[in-house]
């Protein structure tokens, strides 16, 4: 659907400002005077179909797109599998920073259950260990009586690092739960838990690439399109004032999203 808006959009855009050109040229020149009908029908024929197909190369959908955002952001944008890029892996999670896949604490089907399942392949033990670790640098928010799951809940945007077999994984709070135990997220939420991810990257990368998927795309309920998340993604790293990567920093997107969101519109955004 994106793809077939973008072809017919540049078609129009294209068809009426080559038009324009040649209805002044045959305005002032008129070199068709003596041709016959039939060849002034093909000649129309073939003006469309280079207009169509000029359209077509221009608006044919990007898979991977790289932005200069500023002079010290270097930044890819692609379709890919999150799990399987080089360097370190941001993982939004839960503000408890649960363990509990059970698809009501944890769905299965999320970043936060894909990276307990595939990254530990379920050693519930071990992730604990290393998340509590990690968070005694972090003072709680509160404790709380919660039938499952962890107790202590913790700011959002608090972002701890957890090492796995040599990797990096860096864990951000993102979602809250409400009283139906829904995990949820605002956009003034979205704002907070972003500019203290990309303090912590900022402080943390080491000179190591960076991979982001698009949070709040998942089933946080953020209130924005799949696109404009990307562009607001964008837009955050672009106005954080000290954000350096010395490696490259990627936006790695799901495959499913490649109807959804159109990088043609973003590489336009960032040519200007």
């Amino acid at each position: 659907m994106v793809a077939f808006k973008r072809l017919l959009k540049n078609s129009i855009y294209i068809l009426g400002f080559s038009a324009t050109l040649l209805s002044f040229y045959l305005t002032i020149y008129n070199p068709l005077t003596n041709v016959s009908v039939t060849i002034k029908i093909i000649l129309i024929v073939l003006f469309m179909l280079m207009n169509f197909g000029v359209a077509f190369v221009l608006g044919w959908p990007k898979s991977n797109i790289n932005l200069n955002i500023s002079n010290k952001i270097d930044l890819n944008i692609y379709y890919n599998d999150l799990f399987n890029q080089n360097g370190i892996i941001v993982i939004p999670v839960n503000e408890y920073f649960d363990t509990l896949v059970d698809e009501r604490i944890i769905s299965s089907s999320t970043l936060h259950g894909q990276f307990i399942k595939k990254v530990f392949g379920g050693n519930i033990e071990e992730l604990e260990f290393k998340i509590n670790k990690e968070l005694q640098k972090h003072k709680e928010k509160s404790i709380v009586s919660r039938p499952r799951g962890n107790c202590k809940k913790y700011e959002l945007g608090t972002t701890i690092s957890v090492n796995k077999d040599g990797k990096d994984y860096f864990l951000v709070a993102f979602t809250r739960f409400n009283d139906l135990n829904k995990a949820e997220s605002f956009n003034f939420d979205y704002q907070v838990t972003l500019k203290s991810l990309l303090d912590f990257i900022h402080i943390n990368s080491q000179g190591k690439d960076i991979n982001i998927p698009l949070i709040g795309a998942g089933q946080s309920g953020v209130n924005l399109t799949k696109q404009k998340l990307l562009e607001y993604l964008l837009f955050s790293i672009q106005i954080h004032d000290c954000f350096t990567v010395s490696g490259r920093t990627n936006i790695v997107l799901n495959k499913g999203l490649k109807d959804i969101i159109d990088l043609n519109r973003i590489k336009d955004l960032y040519s200007i």
